[in-house]
Formats: structure tokens, C-alpha cells, sequence
């Protein structure tokens, strides 16, 4: 399956970057963990789910629909 590096960035609710938030591609054991500034960069096919998650908050999944 062709994998595509997607970037962006943890943030919480205020906009304020997490570092050290874990964005693991579910059911893998490929992760990535956020710089200083939230930012990453994970490889990711489609279809695939992100599972994002940092101490104190509820985990987020975001569905990978489209990868160009």
C-alpha cells in the first residue's frame, strides 16, 4: 500500500502546541511523538486511523480519507 508522510500539528482547544503528545497509527506499532513546537511527521496510507494522545486529555482519532 502506497504511504504518503503527512505533517501537522497537536494543539490543544486553546491552539497551544502539545510536545510530547504520542500520534500512533492504529492497530501499528508506528508512532511518531510531537517536537517542542507539536508539530510531526508520520507516513500514512489510506484508510488508515491516527490515534493522538497526551497525558490528561481524552485520545483523538482522526480517519485518513484522502492522500495526494
Amino acid at each position: 500500500m502506497h504511504r504518503t508522510p503527512v505533517t501537522g500539528t497537536v494543539t490543544d482547544s486553546d491552539g497551544v502546541p502539545l510536545p510530547g503528545a504520542s500520534v500512533v497509527v492504529e492497530g501499528t506499532s508506528s508512532g511518531v511523538t510531537t517536537d517542542f513546537d507539536g508539530t510531526i511527521k508520520i507516513n500514512v496510507s489510506q484508510g488508515e486511523t491516527l490515534i493522538v494522545s497526551f497525558v490528561g486529555y481524552l485520545d483523538q482519532i482522526i480517519n485518513v480519507m484522502q492522500c495526494n
